[in-house]
């Protein structure tokens, strides 16, 4: 009988409620007014230094060894470096940060620096290179040029840092433009293009960015050999039979979410799911093996997507069950931004 791999173990302890990665929202708050967000509409009794180490120090008795540190904005607490120092010392052994990285002091700077072996990846956030457009839509004065020069700084010091652009529809017609100039001075551009849509706000302000049209002027702004790329997806996908057996994302048993209250769910994508407390006394495998929600959400099979199987589209496309469940308050709809994403390919594409 072959030994059982690295990977397969892995998943089998993830589905006994066992997960190796979490993202952890340290905060809700944020100095941005960025209007995408979804956290604009939340509003959390963030947990105490205390409380936040006992959450780090029972997902690390658990399994847990990434953590992806997000918000908000981590860096609006005063005791980040307290929290952070406390995971890289109770088993925690590595940590992407999510930061819009207009808040990062020298003291920031050099202890992530100092640390930039437990800190595989720092991705801060642009809306153009246009300072008047990027710092408008941020709402923080000067965010371009601190951004930019914070990213400049942990690259030059050996820590890997992207900036991530998210795409929408007033900045749509400049992201090469935004890309090029980024790029030219060293940074690595990750393009966002897939948002969180959770309540009505956010279906209003996001209603020209996840359109087919919205889709469709993206892919023509691509750069030649992406959109190359994602068309020769798009014919293999088609040239083969229903792969009914696919899996999805393994991120629903491999991973978990925490917000900024200690509220539990599958992963950062399910807004609207609660599967318990971390600072209950039980387990965080028991909080999670005793949720009933947790059982249909890691269950669920890409064939049992009832309005995706006879869909042409069943092969391409990579269903978020977060992204479903946040907007339909159901597993049962459709990832109306998928949808329109692969059909505004395909329609370029033939």
């Amino acid at each position: 009988m072959a030994s059982e791999t690295i990977s397969n173990k892995l998943d089998r302890l993830g589905r006994q409620g066992y997960p190796q990665s979490a993202s952890v929202e340290v905060t809700a708050r944020c100095n941005a007014q960025c209007e995408y967000c979804y956290l604009k509409d939340v509003s959390f009794k963030e947990l105490s230094t205390q409380e936040l180490c006992a959450a780090i120090l029972k997902l690390s008795d658990n399994g847990v060894y990434h953590l992806h540190c997000t918000g908000g904005e981590p860096f609006l607490r005063p005791d980040i470096l307290t929290v952070l120092s406390f995971a890289m010392e109770n088993g925690i052994l590595a940590c992407t940060l999510f930061t819009n990285g207009t808040l990062l002091s020298q003291e920031h700077l050099d202890f992530l620096t100092q640390h930039k072996d437990f800190f595989r990846t720092v991705q801060m956030s642009v809306f153009s290179h246009d300072p008047m457009i990027n710092d408008s839509y941020f709402g923080v004065k000067g965010a371009l040029e601190t951004v930019v020069k914070n990213a400049l700084f942990l690259q030059e010091n050996g820590l890997r840092a992207i900036i991530a652009l998210t795409i929408c529809d007033f900045n749509l017609e400049t992201m090469e433009e935004t890309r090029r100039f980024l790029e030219s001075r060293g940074l690595s551009v990750a393009l966002a293009y897939f948002k969180t849509v959770t309540g009505p706000r956010l279906r209003r302000v996001l209603a020209q960015s996840n359109t087919y049209d919205f889709f469709k002027r993206y892919l023509l702004n691509l750069r030649p050999e992406e959109i190359e790329r994602d068309k020769q997806r798009m014919k293999e996908s088609l040239a083969k039979p229903p792969q009914l057996d696919a899996e999805m994302c393994f991120g629903r048993w491999n991973a978990v979410f925490m917000n900024a209250q200690g509220d539990l769910a599958p992963c950062i994508s399910f807004r609207n799911v609660n599967l318990g407390n971390v600072l209950e006394e039980r387990s965080l495998r028991d909080i999670l093996q005793q949720a009933p929600d947790y059982h249909s959400i890691c269950s669920i099979r890409k064939r049992d997507m009832k309005k995706c199987v006879q869909c042409k589209f069943y092969n391409f496309c990579i269903i978020c069950l977060g992204n479903i469940h946040t907007e339909n308050n159901s597993l049962c709809g459709l990832d109306d931004q998928m949808c329109n994403y692969a059909q505004a390919l395909f329609d370029l594409t033939y």
